[in-house]
């Protein structure tokens, strides 16, 4: 019996020793499952900020770009819009001169004082002879129609090397950039009373 016994305790031993390696392998088995879960949730979760990330690089340039277009649209409109009003306000010019609107005797007063101490020439339109001669003529000054002036009073020094262009177009000329600013912010302030 006694190698019955030492059998029996042999076979105890290793079912013992097989209980105890299969239950090492299993934690073994169960820790490098759970590396292996934490590296496979570490790779998607990188591999998520990686695309969310050119996701929202992505966005971001297709909005700047979109924000660069319809400025670009905002600032044709706006001077698509400058020139509407500038092309109605120089359409006005004849029939404002033609009314006295205008007052002539500063614009001409304006324009001599570029020219001053020399002798100088005055040129109009034909058309504004009879409202600029006299003003010219208390200044001992003679005009000359020039039908390619615009409308308004051009003074020129003796040597004709200084000439002062002081018509209602060159002055529009020189205020379009204040005008084209005061004329959107009144298109702005106008567009938020609606809004509002």
């Amino acid at each position: 019996m006694a190698i019955q016994e030492l059998l029996a305790a042999l076979d105890a031993e290793a079912d013992a020793r097989a209980e105890e390696q299969l239950a090492a392998a299993r934690a073994e088995a169960k820790r490098i499952a759970e590396a292996a879960a934490e590296q496979l949730a570490a790779a998607r979760s990188a591999r998520v900020s990686d695309v969310e990330s050119k996701v929202r690089r992505e966005t971001e340039a297709r909005l700047s770009s979109e924000r660069r277009r319809a400025r670009a649209e905002v600032l044709r409109e706006r001077h698509a819009m400058v020139e509407r009003v500038l092309a109605a306000a120089t359409a006005c010019f004849p029939s404002a001169i033609m009314a006295a609107r205008v007052p002539l005797e500063r614009h001409l007063a304006e324009a001599l004082a570029h020219v001053e101490g020399t002798v100088a020439r005055v040129h109009c339109r034909p058309e504004l002879m009879a409202a600029i001669e006299p003003l010219a003529a208390a200044r001992g000054l003679t005009v000359e129609a020039t039908p390619a002036a615009g409308w308004g009073v051009v003074a020129a020094d003796g040597s004709g090397r200084i000439e002062v262009d002081n018509t209602l177009e060159a002055r529009l000329v020189r205020m379009r950039a204040v005008l084209a600013v005061a004329l959107a912010r009144r298109v702005e302030e106008g567009a938020g009373d609606r809004l509002g």
